[in-house]
């Protein structure tokens, strides 16, 4: 089994292999004791889960059109952007697994049901999301420069405000930061959602992002990193100190406020159990309103698995209610499916049910094909040039925004001919 993808049928059972990303040790032992929970009620199959290290582009997608070509595929496949694999057809359509079983898709949530399907056709059906755009503060940093502890920004200028106060600059040289708008989960996506501009049009490939919402988006980032944070370089050289997750500048105390999404309930018990730490809304512009951005996991089964009916069936059990609730209770995720929400779980734990309020306005990040080259222009590119002031924030943004649209048009050029 060193490849994961070999398929045996012996003595009446049929092994399928499946593979997924936690490899963290709680989140494998989470997984390890669902396959196990299945197979021993499902006598005449086996499952065999692999951890297989993931990302949206490079050597997992590579690895997965590999394994196809090479006529080894997993039987289910963990995936988070759906329409990459599916836009390069490595993923078999649902729709009659679907309709046959009258399985409810309403049950889930509505976007990333979406996000799991591509070209009218269903590909994926979600099983984890996150709240990823939500305010972490310390609140002993709070009390230590006198400000409200219960009361955290909600706007832009009052983050700025906030900032401020909280930030220590010494000779120039950073001691403590209260807030960098793009670190954490600050992408400029969000920031241009919380301005309220959107990214990509719904047909999915009408850019946006380069209208005025986005340019004063990436100005307001600009500005603030210059204006509060002692400019890019010192984020920059403040920011090598910090090595590992648990050495990281906000458990530590070195940054009072950081977006960051809902794993990080768990990894706040992990490194910090000892400091007082509140959960806000992520903090908008006058002319936008609280959103979070918003991530997740769905299961595909790639083309040219040798046990489909196995693999969907394997599927409907892990992204049941009852499995997705188990899951997110020994793993902090957040199920797909709201009726978990309702759960003490949940409606007990106050952060919980800032994540909740924020996903009722969550945008998912844009799903396409052709979605690892906007992120990279955008998010990466023309927001490094603004930051390190090589070009203004309204030519970065509309540079790169050229650069995206080539890379839309060539995408459906292809997909026509």
């Amino acid at each position: 089994m060193a490849s994961g993808c070999t398929k045996k049928k012996s003595e009446g059972v049929t092994e399928i292999t499946f593979w997924h990303i936690w490899g963290a040790k709680y989140a494998q032992r989470a997984m390890n004791k669902i396959v196990e929970q299945y197979n021993q009620q499902n006598p005449g199959v086996k499952v065999v889960p692999l951890v297989v290290p993931f990302s949206e582009t490079g050597a997992f997608i590579q690895k997965v059109l590999t394994a196809i070509a090479g006529g080894t595929p997993p039987d289910v496949l963990t995936f988070s952007g759906v329409p990459v694999l599916a836009g390069k057809n490595a993923l078999l359509p649902l729709d009659g697994y679907i309709k046959r079983d009258n399985f409810d898709l309403h049950n889930f949530l509505r976007y990333r049901v979406k996000v799991a399907s591509w070209g009218g056709h269903q590909y994926g059906i979600p099983f984890s999301t996150s709240a990823n755009s939500l305010l972490f503060y310390n609140k002993d940093l709070f009390r230590e420069v006198g400000l409200d502890p219960e009361r955290p920004p909600r706007t832009w200028k009052e983050l700025e405000e906030t900032a401020k106060k909280l930030t220590i600059i010494k000779n120039g040289k950073i001691e403590r930061l209260g807030f960098v708008p793009n670190w954490g989960q600050g992408w400029l996506y969000v920031w241009t959602w919380a301005n309220g501009g959107e990214v990509l049009a719904e047909d999915n490939r009408t850019l946006l992002i380069d209208q005025p919402e986005g340019i004063e988006a990436l100005e307001w980032m600009v500005r603030f990193a210059d204006d509060i944070c002692g400019g890019t370089k010192a984020i920059a050289a403040f920011g090598e100190r910090f090595q590992g997750l648990e050495q990281g500048p906000l458990y530590t105390g070195k940054i009072a406020m950081l977006v960051t999404g809902s794993w990080d309930f768990r990894s706040i018990k992990l490194y910090a159990p000892d400091t007082d730490f509140g959960v806000a809304l992520l903090p908008h512009s006058e002319k936008g309103k609280h959103i979070t951005s918003c991530g997740g996991f769905s299961f595909c089964i790639p083309r040219g698995v040798r046990h489909p009916e196995e693999a969907w069936k394997f599927i409907k059990y892990i992204t049941s209610k009852e499995i997705q609730l188990q899951w997110a209770k020994e793993t902090d995720e957040m199920p797909t499916r709201p009726a978990c929400w309702t759960d003490e779980y949940f409606t007990k734990d106050p952060k919980w049910q800032v994540a909740i309020e924020a996903m009722k306005n969550a945008h998912p990040f844009p799903e396409v094909p052709f979605g690892a080259e906007l992120w990279q222009y955008l998010n990466i590119d023309a927001v490094q040039q603004a930051l390190f002031h090589k070009k203004t924030p309204k030519q970065a943004l509309v540079d790169a925004a050229k650069k995206c649209r080539k890379v839309i048009e060539k995408y459906y050029e292809s997909t026509q001919k």
